[in-house]
């Protein structure tokens, strides 16, 4: 999966716009490859929870976009708008752990204008995100096209050995993420996603990885409050 993978770069100025002012299979620039402490993506411009089910077709979404565990419970579909590529843009700080996940090419790519440079100079095609916000806590976030594919749980598998084997004491941050209910460990024992009910492809994504659910609750998510379910994956010693 390292092939895949790629360290975030530089300041980085924030994706293209498509038509519809999305984000899907964004541009990170030339900056993106050099090597420098990785940046993170952060939360994305979500639509309010609307009574999605579990069984619903795309975990009962109204927006396009990509599929993502956020910080904090803040597991949405990020809608296509520009407020969307901005909020990604603002959030990829220097100190942080994350990567964007890149497929080289030659293979079908949607977006001709996400193509990018990866480490040893061919073209690529950025389909995701994923790393760490404010420990224990972990996010994803894949493009629309990649889902089904298994490329996120191998970016994810991929990221837990080399987080682990780089911070065998968890990684100190002071960003913070707005988390509900997180105990105090900063990633050393263990690692967190926080999932929206009714997002049953991220859910299974982590359960391939041996996360479990280790308590269910409500918060609050843009003024309504939502059901969440907080998955859990202990370090191997």
């Amino acid at each position: 999966m390292h092939e895949r993978m790629a360290t975030g770069g530089g300041p980085v100025g924030g994706p293209p716009q498509g038509p519809g002012g999305g984000v899907d299979g964004p541009n990170m620039g030339d900056r993106q490859q050099q090597a420098q402490p990785p940046h993170q993506p952060g939360q994305g411009d979500n639509t309010p929870y609307d009574n999605r089910k579990r069984g619903d077709k795309g975990g009962g979404y109204r927006n396009g976009g990509m599929v993502g565990v956020w910080p904090g419970v803040e597991t949405e579909l990020v809608a296509e708008k520009s407020r969307s590529v901005e909020r990604i843009r603002m959030m990829m700080k220097p100190g942080m752990f994350s990567f964007a996940v890149i497929l080289p090419l030659p293979f079908h790519a949607p977006s001709p204008a996400s193509h990018e440079k990866d480490e040893e100079g061919g073209k690529g095609q950025v389909i995701g995100f994923l790393g760490i916000t404010s420990p224990p806590q972990i996010f994803y976030i894949f493009s629309r096209g990649s889902w089904g594919t298994g490329y996120a749980t191998e970016a994810l598998r991929a990221f837990l050995g080399e987080y682990w084997g780089r911070f065998p004491g968890g990684l100190k941050t002071e960003a913070g993420s707005g988390s509900v209910g997180v105990e105090k460990d900063e990633g050393g024992d263990f690692l967190e996603a926080h999932v929206h009910d009714g997002n049953v492809g991220s859910e299974n994504v982590l359960r391939k990885l041996g996360f479990e659910v280790v308590r269910e609750g409500k918060t609050v998510a843009h003024g309504v409050e939502v059901r969440m379910q907080v998955y859990r994956l202990n370090r191997r010693r």
